[in-house]
């Protein structure tokens, strides 16, 4: 079941990038904010869906979690159109993905005190020497 989730996470997430790069492709910058609100616009009403379907109501704490997560949705969807506009597909793609990776699983350790295996320290460091390799 969790390899099916990890796989749709990607085939979307991959969608969600080829969007993305149509804005610039497409010469529609000046529509980035269009974009970005479509874009929670959508999610909203998907999630009210559920919301209607499972009869639950969000309390304030909801709201108030929802609400930073749509709030850093915005800024990352903005920051990530205004990144692909001035960089090729290449650099920006290859740079997000891997410091994404780095990011989280850094927070994942100081936060949450996860630890990480030597064959997941050694999985980073090729990552990161990836990135390296695809930005010169």
């Amino acid at each position: 079941m969790w390899l099916s989730l990890i796989l749709l996470s990607f085939f979307f997430e991959g969608l969600l990038g080829v969007a993305e790069k149509m804005v610039r492709e497409l010469n529609l910058g000046e529509m980035r904010n269009d974009y970005i609100f479509l874009y929670n616009l959508i999610a909203a009403f998907i999630g009210g869906l559920f919301l209607i379907r499972e009869r639950e109501r969000p309390g304030s704490k909801d709201l108030f979690i929802g609400s930073l997560i749509g709030l850093a949705f915005y800024f990352a969807a903005f920051f990530c159109l205004q990144a692909i506009l001035e960089l090729p597909g290449i650099i920006y793609f290859s740079v997000a993905g891997v410091g994404g990776i780095l990011l989280v699983t850094s927070l994942s350790h100081l936060i949450w005190r996860e630890k990480l295996k030597k064959k997941q320290v050694y999985g980073l460091t090729l990552a990161c020497l990836s990135l390296v390799l695809l930005t010169i």
